[in-house]
């Protein structure tokens, strides 16, 4: 079996405040294998662009990756240095961040941002440089691409400035794209252009992709494999089919029924009751509890480990373990 791209490894990373400990990623386990698509779904707070951050080794203070590993094309990019993880950055690993518009800098066009990235990392003359961001932005679907390369980030609409974003983190052929909620602050019409965008790109490219968001039905269009999060902890782990025909954690079964229907009564639509926890003070046992129509005594006094139920489907709930444990009963 062939080593997977990225392979992470009970990962825990906290934020230390004055008020406690912030728990946003605790114990996450993943991988992606080449020109694989991995979603990673929960709702907002839940620990994913944490997790993304933390691959990058972009955590601020008062942040910390306090451990676990992280490992990228045989290396644990936590033990590398910085000199040594700044080449990694943009060349081999590329992120695409929820905002374009607050990620690029709006005193320089557009084209010598992405420039920038290629002088870093390409062996590259400086003619051939704006032959390559031209070229690259036309990939990208940037009409007029060498005019369009002189512009601001404020002349591009949102999805104009989404696919420069995306250019950006293609300049240098990485073999990882993680795209963090890459349609968020776009239409319905944009969304999909930029998801077959992304399709493209892995097809033309062998790009392994991490597609981080909030809304199952976007990430589906996409991914291969879905990893599912609630409060900082990886809940279930399965191929899309699976999840989607048969999804077994409570939190994921209750996410899908969020999913609009064209044949529902709108008045019906689900939602999921009560509020993702506080990280500083979790509850006790599994986190999603409190939530939980399906809860039990055990759930409230011991924490759920991630199990492979079927091949290829792990998920951390009580409901899957032994029917002779004496403390499974409804609260």
């Amino acid at each position: 079996m062939n080593e997977p791209l990225l392979n992470i490894k009970n990962l825990h990373t906290y934020f230390l405040i004055p008020e406690g400990v912030v728990r946003a990623v605790e114990n996450v386990n993943l991988k992606i294998g080449k020109e694989e698509v991995l979603g990673l779904v929960g709702e907002s707070g839940c620990g994913k662009s944490t997790t993304a951050l933390s691959i990058m080794r972009l955590i601020r203070e008062p942040g910390k990756i306090v451990g676990g590993e992280v490992w990228f094309n045989g290396r644990d990019l936590l033990k590398l240095k910085d000199k040594q993880m700044r080449k990694v950055r943009g060349a081999e690993i590329s992120m695409v961040f929820q905002n374009p518009m607050d990620s690029m800098n709006p005193v320089f066009n557009v084209g010598s941002q992405i420039s920038e990235a290629i002088k870093l990392h390409q062996n590259v003359q400086k003619r051939e440089i704006k032959k390559r961001v031209a070229e690259i932005l036309h990939k990208v679907g940037i009409p007029n691409p060498s005019k369009r390369m002189k512009d601001y980030p404020h002349q591009y609409s949102g999805g104009m400035a989404q696919r420069a974003m995306i250019a950006m983190a293609l300049s240098c052929n990485p073999k990882l794209l993680i795209a963090d909620e890459p349609t968020t602050s776009l239409d319905v019409t944009i969304q999909a252009q930029i998801l077959e965008l992304m399709k493209a790109l892995r097809r033309d490219f062998g790009t392994s992709i991490l597609l981080i968001g909030h809304d199952l039905g976007v990430i589906s269009e996409l991914s291969d494999k879905i990893a599912v999060m609630y409060a900082g902890k990886v809940v279930e782990y399965a191929n899309l089919a699976d999840l989607f025909q048969k999804p077994m954690h409570p939190y994921t079964q209750a996410l899908l029924k969020c999913l609009p229907k064209l044949d529902e009564d709108m008045e019906k639509f689900h939602i999921i009751r009560g509020t993702v926890p506080d990280l500083i003070n979790t509850p006790t046992g599994c986190r999603y509890h409190p939530r939980c129509e399906h809860a039990m005594k055990i759930c409230s006094e011991q924490e759920p480990l991630l199990t492979e139920v079927k091949k290829m489907h792990t998920v951390a709930c009580h409901l899957y373990d032994s029917d002779s444990d004496p403390n499974r009963q409804r609260r």
